[in-house]
């Protein structure tokens, strides 16, 4: 019996799926995936659902990815353009990386609004505890005699965002001081992106500042400056 993903949302996502399609174009797939993803190019998008474990909440958090796509702001792409131009920047800001940043932009963004929609705190993510284990932080080695590893600063980089985005109250004060004690300087760089990112109005974007490339850009040149006088490897 064919599943039909439209037939089954509840009444917050058939509005939330209205006001998309203003916008752009939506689509529902089916596949047997152990999760619920989403797929962008230009203005569309195609959501999977596995139907054998289906919930409203789950299908409104890929239909906020796609909410947030059709406000047009700028994200991590701008990132992995830049690092695309400049092999130095790209061994560490990687697709995967950039993607990951990516997500989590979108999920702090996106998070006050699935709980407008009455959805729960712990139905947000899968993964229901801490965003970032401290015993990976330990054992990052970002340099060694002078010279930086780009497999550590991509997972340093990464680990930290995904600590700042954690929707849930973890508690990353011992995590947060061991990173910070690593690399200071890319510690601050990374913080004040991600507190330029919370800054950004989504829904009122200011078209003459545009915040959302501000945020961006310095961390892109902020990074650049960074990397410029140190052996990446």
């Amino acid at each position: 019996m064919k599943f039909h993903t439209e037939e089954q949302l509840d009444e917050q996502n058939k509005r939330l799926l209205s006001e998309i399609r203003n916008k752009i174009s939506v689509k529902f797939e089916v596949f047997n995936k152990p999760y619920f993803e989403n797929y962008s190019i230009n203005d569309s998008v195609i959501i999977y659902v596995n139907p054998k474990i289906f919930k409203n909440s789950s299908v409104a958090h890929e239909l906020l990815h796609a909410w947030f796509r059709g406000l047009g702001l700028h994200g991590s792409n701008m990132i992995y353009l830049s690092a695309r131009e400049k092999p130095k920047f790209s061994v560490v800001f990687d697709k995967k990386l950039c993607d990951h940043i990516g997500n989590c932009m979108d999920h702090y963004k996106i998070y006050p609004k699935f709980l407008e929609m009455g959805y729960a705190p712990e139905d947000f993510l899968s993964s229901k505890g801490m965003q970032c284990d401290i015993n990976s932080i330990r054992k990052l080695r970002v340099q060694n005699n002078g010279v930086y590893s780009a497999k550590h600063l991509n997972n340093y980089i990464g680990y930290l965002i995904s600590i700042y985005a954690d929707h849930l109250p973890n508690d990353y004060s011992q995590h947060l001081a061991q990173m910070q004690s690593v690399e200071p300087e890319l510690f601050d760089i990374v913080t004040e992106f991600w507190k330029a990112w919370k800054n950004v109005d989504i829904e009122n974007p200011d078209p003459i500042t545009r915040m959302d490339f501000e945020a961006i850009n310095d961390f892109i040149m902020n990074m650049e400056n960074w990397m410029e006088s140190r052996s990446i490897y």
